[in-house]
């Protein structure tokens, strides 16, 4: 069977100058299913890997949005975020696509958070992933790029927000080229993935760094790596402490701890600790 020949992340991926409900639709059981699952697996062992490779969060997300497209088949991806000049207007900071549809990404959109009826501004204030099963046949009051659309045949959309424990940091967004299902597989997989760049901005910011070094890279991917482990989020926690406490550029002994809140969410008790004082126990 002949395969569509995608251009590289490196061409097709590059940066922009200036980025309802949750459906699972058709779709039989079996075959498919299977596909969808080991689509996701793909996606996710290289996401993991590929994604924190060095750059700040702008190439980060250029790498997020090829590897979606090229792992689950959309036609081309838009990564929307608070324009530098007004945090409350949405802008494409990246976009990946094929040559195909390349004229569609139109960079000098811009969307209210607040006003828009617009996919990227209702995934973002809704703070959910929104499927749109034919964006051909949406009002163009809530898809102002109608006729973009219908020119370059794109028809099925998904909107997933990237949320950091500091908000939303953008809105991942998806087209594909003709009316398909949207596998819970898969939309858990593109939600996993916009996880993990909202964490790689909020180390980066609480870090107050602009780039991720190899030797953070190395860390953060093993890191997130723990993520897939078939294992308790407890058993987990002492091996993420010390990759953490790996990174340099901290103290000459640094020492760390985790806390987990109780089910009530008033107790805190520490799970995890290294090199803390003998005073202070998990």
């Amino acid at each position: 069977m002949s395969r569509r020949k995608e251009p590289s992340p490196e061409r097709a991926g590059r940066a922009s100058t200036a980025g309802d409900q949750r459906t699972a639709m058709g779709g039989a059981p079996g075959a498919a299913d299977t596909s969808a699952l080991a689509q996701a697996h793909g996606l996710l062992r290289e996401a993991v890997v590929e994604i924190p490779r060095g750059g700040g969060s702008h190439e980060s997300l250029a790498r997020a949005l090829a590897l979606v497209c090229r792992h689950t088949g959309w036609a081309c991806g838009e990564a929307w975020m608070p324009s530098e000049d007004d945090p409350d207007v949405l802008v494409t900071a990246r976009f990946y696509a094929g040559e195909r549809v390349t004229g569609f990404v139109d960079i000098r959109q811009r969307h209210r958070i607040d006003t828009s009826d617009d996919l990227p501004a209702r995934c973002w204030r809704d703070g959910r992933a929104i499927v749109v099963p034919d964006v051909a046949q949406e009002p163009v009051g809530r898809f102002p790029r109608l006729d973009m659309a219908r020119l370059y045949g794109l028809h099925t959309a998904v909107a997933v927000p990237a949320i950091g424990p500091d908000g939303p940091h953008a809105v991942l967004l998806f087209f594909s080229d003709r009316v398909r299902s949207v596998e819970p597989e898969i939309l858990d997989a593109i939600s996993a993935v916009g996880t993990l760049l909202s964490g790689i901005t909020s180390c980066l910011r609480a870090a107050g760094i602009a780039d991720v070094t190899h030797q953070r890279q190395t860390v953060l991917s093993e890191i997130l790596a723990l993520a897939l482990r078939d294992k308790p989020l407890e058993d987990l926690l002492p091996e993420a402490l010390r990759l953490v406490l790996s990174l340099p550029g901290l103290a000459l002994r640094p020492m760390g701890a985790v806390f987990l809140a109780d089910e009530t969410g008033t107790e805190l008790r520490m799970a995890a600790a290294e090199n803390m004082p003998p005073g202070v126990r998990a």
